[in-house]
């Protein structure tokens, strides 16, 4: 852990970060001879939480000390920003940790915003197919703690493959950043959900439920998706998979243990 995190208390120039960004195109897209077989050393990431704490930061003391009328016009930026900054750093790790360095951030930008929001809608669709299990009052009960993650965890799972199979992904590497990206663009979509929520319920504290939900975040649907996807191809590193790849144990095992940790997370909420 201290190699492979190291590099982020180092300092780092404006043009190592850009160099970073550029890269998946088909001019800085590496050789396979090219690529090492080390660890990758990520540190962007945590530039960019950095710079999104800022701005959210900022955001709150424009909501909480100037005016009512005047505060409540940043209220909107603060919960989008809240919602955006853990996740969306948590992509850029992933993306510095993708060896092969062939999905550029273009990309990475339509899985994590496409991919985010038809999840969620892929959720709702199955949601209304699958009977509801009664529940008491805002407690979600077992059965129901084991519908939400059930149909979050497919509608993720689905949505990852289908970009997967879009960009042509090969390798491992790749599947756990398109997973993370879909992963990420649910959280936030989600949590931006939640945090409007609270503002209408009567105990309801938006800066609680932004940090709650930005602290599950990394351990949360961005992961889950990631160990989804990234199962798959660990069993079958290839472009197009068949039947027998999905149900393998292996990969089975995977995709239950996220929908598993789904579900308990979810009746903890």
């Amino acid at each position: 852990m201290k190699h492979f995190f190291g590099s982020v208390f180092k300092h780092h120039t404006t043009e190592e970060a850009e160099k970073i960004f550029i890269a998946g195109t088909k001019e800085t897209t590496p050789s396979p001879d090219d690529i090492s077989d080390d660890w990758q050393r990520p540190w962007l990431f945590s530039r960019v939480l950095v710079f999104f704490g800022i701005v959210v930061g900022l955001l709150y003391f424009l909501s909480t000390t100037l005016g009512e009328e005047s505060g409540e016009k940043a209220i909107p930026s603060f919960i989008v920003f809240g919602a955006i900054a853990v996740p969306f750093s948590g992509i850029i790790f992933f993306f510095e940790t993708n060896s092969y360095r062939n999905i550029s951030i273009y990309k990475t930008l339509q899985i994590f915003l496409i991919g985010g929001a038809l999840s969620l809608i892929v959720t709702l669709l199955i949601d209304e197919i699958i009977p509801q299990a009664p529940s008491y009052g805002d407690y979600l009960t077992f059965l129901n703690a084991l519908e939400t993650g059930f149909a979050e965890e497919i509608a993720k799972f689905l949505i990852a493959i289908y970009f997967a199979q879009r960009f042509k992904v090969k390798h491992i590497l790749e599947a756990i950043l398109v997973g993370a990206s879909v992963g990420g663009g649910f959280a936030t979509m989600e949590t931006a959900g939640y945090v409007y929520a609270s503002l209408f319920e009567k105990n309801g504290s938006v800066v609680q439920t932004l940090l709650v939900r930005a602290f599950l975040a990394p351990g949360g649907h961005l992961v889950w998706a990631a160990i989804s996807l990234g199962g798959l191809y660990l069993v079958s590193p290839k472009v197009k998979h068949s039947l027998e790849d999905f149900v393998n144990p292996k990969s089975l095992i995977m995709k239950i243990g996220g929908r598993t940790k789904s579900m308990l997370w979810k009746q903890s909420m």
